[in-house]
């Protein structure tokens, strides 16, 4: 079972707004979403470690289907009618399954830099344990993730964050996501649903968000792609407050539509 906390907003949420069920990225864990947390001062934020990080580092999946399953009882611990669904590269191939197992429990989904389908390059990440240490991983993530920027309080925080990875539950965890099918295996229908992308991102760049949104477009007629200019992969740490509001406009938006059709 997976233990959900909150990150605290500097105000009071409003009773008003939704709360949202943040799923972090491979190699972070939920402590990733404080500064974001932090550019939306209204909102409850609920986060948890997923498998293999974390509180959760000795914990390795066995399958892409225990992140979801643990996204699910997540989203039971929150016991709130809808929430905001929000993912960052895994967590958004984890969200968009979670949106299809629990679709009235889901008011949006928000799909953050995440990849279109599992790949054999993933397979081929899983390298820690024939290394017996993360150093060498840790240093080729780093890289993939800032490109040059090889400082910064962003890089610290991610290189720390790698190195409570087992080199058993990284390599767990990239050989899971390979096994992601991808948006065109997701039959749909999808909550409104926000694709942002990272200009520079190496990993998931916006081609990539492009592909997906095209993917789920007859079945989520409101999606829509959005890239932000100068981010990278962790464009979550890098350029938080732009994301926070992209964030809370799609989630304005969307609530306010729910209030329209309410009875």
């Amino acid at each position: 079972m997976v233990t959900v906390w909150t990150i605290s907003p500097p105000m009071r949420p409003s009773e008003d707004h939704l709360p949202v069920l943040a799923l972090h990225s491979l190699g972070l864990d939920g402590d990733a979403w404080a500064a974001l947390a932090g550019s939306s001062a209204t909102r409850d934020f609920y986060v948890y470690d997923q498998k293999g990080h974390g509180a959760c580092a000795e914990n390795a999946p066995t399958s892409f289907e225990d992140f979801v399953v643990d996204a699910k009882h997540a989203l039971d611990q929150i016991n709130h009618g809808q929430v905001h669904l929000a993912g960052h590269s895994l967590g958004g191939a984890v969200a968009a399954r979670l949106a299809q197992e629990a679709p009235d429990r889901i008011a949006s989904l928000s799909l953050i830099a995440t990849p279109f389908a599992g790949l054999d390059a993933f397979r081929q990440r899983a390298t820690a344990q024939a290394d017996g240490t993360m150093a060498k991983v840790t240093a080729d993530t780093l890289d993939r993730w800032f490109g040059d920027s090889a400082a910064g309080p962003e890089v610290a925080f991610a290189k720390a964050k790698l190195n409570t990875m087992t080199p058993a539950g990284f390599d767990a965890c990239w050989t899971a996501l390979a096994q992601f099918a991808g948006y065109d295996a997701l039959p749909g229908p999808f909550p409104p649903a926000l694709i942002c992308s990272f200009e520079d991102d190496q990993s998931t760049p916006p081609a990539n968000g492009e592909k997906i949104q095209q993917a789920i477009a007859t079945k989520c007629p409101n999606s829509r792609h959005e890239v932000i200019n100068g981010a990278g992969h962790m464009g979550v740490l890098t350029h938080a407050p732009d994301v926070a509001a992209l964030l809370a406009q799609h989630w304005q938006t969307t609530e306010a539509a729910l209030l329209e059709v309410a009875p």
